[in-house]
C-alpha cells in the first residue's frame, strides 16, 4: 500500500513542488482511470477520466490564456458547485494564474469588498452569480458557466490543443487566495503557494492511505 500511494506522483522530487508538476504526473499515471464522478440531485451525471479532466483543463487554459490571463493573475472562480469548477481551477493552475474562490451564495456587498481587495483580471461566474458581477463590476472581464446543465468538454481556441508550458511556475508561486471567515473583523486573504498545495496534496495522500490502484 505505501509503495503504491508514493507512485500517485510518480516523479515529483521530494523536497517541496509545485502543485502543477504533481497534477500533471498523477494525470499520466492514472489516465482513464475515473477522476471524477458528479452526481446531482442524488443521480450520476458526469464522469471524467484524469485523461479527459487533463485535456479539458488545458483548452479552458488555453481560453483563459486568450482572454489575457497569465502568470501571476489573479481569476476568481464564483460557481455553484460542478465540474466546471474543477476543470476551471486546474486550467488557472496551468498557467500559473491566482485562484481566488468565493462562495456562490455571497451578496452582492460581500462579492464587491472580495472583488475590490483582488481586483481580478478575470472572473469565472455561474448564471446567477453572472448577476451580481454585472452590478457591482459591469467593466469585469467574465467567462460564464452554466452550471445548471450537463458538463460539457470545453473547445481550445482555433488551432491549438495544449498550452506552452509556462517557464519559471515554482513552488513559492502564489497559486490560491482564500479569505478568513471575517468573525473578528473583516475576512482577511491568505495567500497559499503552489508549493503549499502541493504539500498539502502530499499530506492528504498519505492520511487517507490513497493509491494509485
Amino acid at each position: 500500500m505505501s509503495e503504491e500511494r508514493t507512485s500517485f506522483f510518480p516523479s515529483a522530487p521530494k523536497k517541496q513542488a509545485p502543485l502543477t508538476h504533481l497534477i500533471r504526473d498523477s494525470f499520466h499515471l492514472m489516465g482513464r482511470k475515473q477522476a471524477i464522478s458528479f452526481l446531482r440531485a442524488g443521480r450520476p451525471e458526469t464522469s471524467l477520466s484524469y485523461e479527459r479532466l487533463d485535456r479539458d483543463s488545458d483548452s479552458l487554459a488555453l481560453s483563459f490564456a486568450e482572454m489575457g490571463l497569465g502568470r501571476g493573475d489573479r481569476a476568481v472562480i464564483f460557481l455553484p458547485k460542478c465540474v466546471s469548477w474543477v476543470v476551471s481551477h486546474l486550467a488557472l493552475l496551468k498557467i500559473g494564474a491566482i485562484c481566488v474562490p468565493l462562495n456562490p451564495d455571497f451578496k452582492a456587498g460581500e462579492v464587491e469588498y472580495f472583488i475590490r481587495r483582488t481586483s481580478p483580471s478575470l472572473i469565472v461566474a455561474g448564471i446567477e452569480q453572472e448577476k451580481i458581477v454585472g452590478e457591482i463590476a459591469p467593466d469585469a472581464s467574465l467567462y460564464r458557466v452554466d452550471a445548471s446543465a450537463p458538463y460539457e468538454s470545453p473547445e481550445p481556441p482555433a488551432g491549438e490543443s495544449s498550452p506552452e508550458a509556462v517557464d519559471g511556475i515554482g513552488p513559492d508561486d502564489p497559486a490560491l487566495i482564500v479569505f478568513t471567515s471575517g468573525t473578528t473583523g473583516r475576512p482577511k486573504g491568505a495567500v497559499l503557494t503552489q508549493g503549499n498545495l502541493g504539500h498539502d496534496a502530499r499530506n492528504v495522500i498519505g492520511i487517507w492511505e490513497i493509491a494509485a490502484s
